[in-house]
């Protein structure tokens, strides 16, 4: 995957979690609970990489296993929270399986709402890669470019309307397939380093806020009966412009193909019917199954693109 990076190349790295969920096996030794608590298995997060401009899948640009621990108590302590093995931990960690780019070349990794830490932003940066992530906490205290303390909810209410664009919105749970008509607004924005520090930001992070671009979509109108779309979107990257603000949105339309990833190890490679009796096993098959499914992806373009 690597080798496929060549100077004057923007790649983007799509970043996701899925759930490989064995719950009917069960005699399997050293499977976890997912889900609800209920299913037992393993997460898989994923950070696939892929051409910004062409929107070809490259490869597998890193990977790790999350086995989640058994819930002690009702909730979780500010240490736990913070801990090196907190779950949201594991986009720092890919960030750092996947490293530094070669020279010329540029990394972006695109990530939805769970990627929302200054950890993880700091991890990207650290290694030299730029990031589009989906703010999660509106009500968080973030800095104005004139000093001012405020939620990022009421900054993005300060922030003109620079016209409006259609976005493409994917069937789910809440809302239609459809195309929306969303105002657009963008400005600068400096997120505080929290009070509590992570191990990893003490050895590695700045004392000083991260000053970062804030792309907003809003739908002022949805249709009867759907939710009204809003994307909130963090980045490193300038933006200076309008076009530089549809940049980072087209950026971040493309994180839906990393979903289409779990479908290909899932139903094109059944990998939850795979059956062993050991975690361990499950592992390793995943890890030779999300190749597969790679190519799979690969194939399934290549067939729309040019199928003689």
């Amino acid at each position: 995957t690597r080798q496929a990076c060549k100077p004057g190349d923007v790649m983007l790295i799509l970043n996701d979690t899925t759930d490989i969920d064995h719950s009917s096996h069960r005699t399997t030794e050293g499977l976890r609970p997912i889900g609800n608590g209920f299913g037992r298995g393993f997460y898989l997060h994923s950070a696939l990489m892929v051409r910004a401009r062409t929107r070809r899948i490259v490869g597998m640009a890193g990977q790790e296993v999350l086995h989640r621990k058994p819930r002690k108590g009702k909730a979780h302590s500010r240490k736990i929270r913070n801990s090196e093995d907190r779950e949201s931990a594991v986009w720092g960690r890919v960030f750092d399986r996947v490293g530094s780019p070669p020279p010329d070349v540029e990394w972006v990794h695109i990530c939805d709402r769970g990627a929302d830490d200054f950890e993880v932003m700091n991890r990207a940066l650290y290694h030299g890669c730029s990031f589009v992530i989906r703010a999660a906490r509106l009500h968080r205290k973030v800095q104005s470019s004139d000093g001012r303390s405020l939620s990022l909810n009421e900054l993005l209410g300060e922030l003109p309307p620079c016209g409006t664009r259609a976005i493409q919105v994917a069937a789910n749970k809440k809302n239609q397939a459809r195309t929306a008509i969303v105002e657009l607004r963008y400005g600068e924005v400096l997120v505080p380093r929290p009070k509590e520090d992570t191990p990893w930001l003490r050895e590695h992070g700045s004392q000083e806020p991260l000053r970062l671009q804030v792309v907003e979509l809003r739908e002022m109108s949805p249709p009867k009966g759907q939710k009204a779309i809003r994307w909130v979107l963090y980045t490193d990257r300038p933006v200076n412009s309008v076009d530089d603000a549809n940049c980072i949105i087209e950026y971040y339309e493309q994180r839906p193909t990393v979903e289409e990833y779990h479908k290909g190890i899932k139903t094109g490679c059944s990998v939850e019917r795979r059956q062993y009796r050991t975690v361990e096993a499950l592992e390793r098959v995943t890890g030779l199954l999300s190749i597969c499914a790679v190519r799979l992806l690969q194939m399934k373009t290549a067939a729309k693109e040019t199928p003689d």
